[in-house]
């Protein structure tokens, strides 16, 4: 039986971004925790983390949509991991 496969902190955050990408109205933060596979505890870390980045905007619905900045971190660590392998 194979162990647990820790995600790094920079995957995590690329899921949490690429999760809000998936709609255009934003995602809710249950969602996100559902989609990145988190708990409320982790959603909230790195929900603010990306927040006090820049790379995530929250909307009056308790939305939060990415930013310019959050889709060029996407595009370029995509961009990266596939000229890695």
């Amino acid at each position: 039986m194979p162990g647990f496969v820790h995600r790094s902190r920079l995957t995590i955050l690329v899921d949490v971004l690429k999760t809000t990408m998936k709609s255009k109205k934003g995602k809710k933060k249950t969602g996100i925790m559902q989609d990145a596979n988190l708990n409320s505890r982790q959603a909230t870390k790195y929900l603010h983390l990306l927040l006090a980045n820049g790379l995530l905007n929250p909307d009056s619905k308790e939305r939060y949509r990415p930013t310019q900045k959050g889709l060029e971190l996407v595009h370029t660590l995509e961009a990266l991991n596939l000229k890695l392998r």
